[in-house]
């Protein structure tokens, strides 16, 4: 059996009426069945409920006054980190290796991402917790001696009175 050649489709440019008969025929809504959304209710209504779903739906504003908005992280995958590096509003994912220790601050770190930075012997700082160790020894503040129990202050008393006697 021969295959006959496939015709293209006309869109009748240069034509007057484009396939309709009479040029007074395709003028109104009437040969498209209303004009916009009309008939949305109706004869179009399958056609509204297929490419538009929330057409007939009640859409009410939110106010966000007085509510958190959670804020919305970027990830970035160990793979494209190659040097210490510090990554406000990011998330730190496990996608790939590290070639050697890098130091990274981030906003977020996934578990295996952690995992990974220091099995590397690299080192994972979550930014606003970080510890006073990452801090140089001359601007970490000074340890102050905790005041004594009542027990050992009063032997202390004791013993001196003792010895000026």
């Amino acid at each position: 059996m021969t295959t006959r050649k496939k015709t293209t489709k006309r869109k009748m440019r240069g034509k007057r009426t484009y396939g309709r008969g009479s040029h007074k025929k395709g003028r109104g809504g009437g040969s498209r069945g209303g004009r916009g959304m009309a008939g949305s209710f109706g004869h179009k209504r399958l056609w509204a409920l297929k490419q538009d779903p929330g057409h007939f739906t009640k859409r009410k504003f939110v106010s966000l006054r007085g509510k958190q908005v959670q804020e919305t992280l970027q990830s970035i995958n160990l793979r494209d980190i190659s040097e210490d590096c510090e990554l406000p509003g990011y998330k730190v994912l496990g996608g790939g290796e590290l070639k050697r220790p890098v130091t990274i601050r981030a906003s977020a770190f996934s578990a295996q991402a952690m995992e990974k930075i220091t099995k590397a012997g690299g080192r994972a700082v979550v930014l606003g917790e970080e510890d006073d160790i990452d801090k140089p020894k001359d601007e970490q503040p000074a340890e102050q001696e905790s005041p004594p129990a009542k027990g050992e202050d009063d032997e202390d008393d004791e013993d001196e009175e003792d010895e000026e006697e």
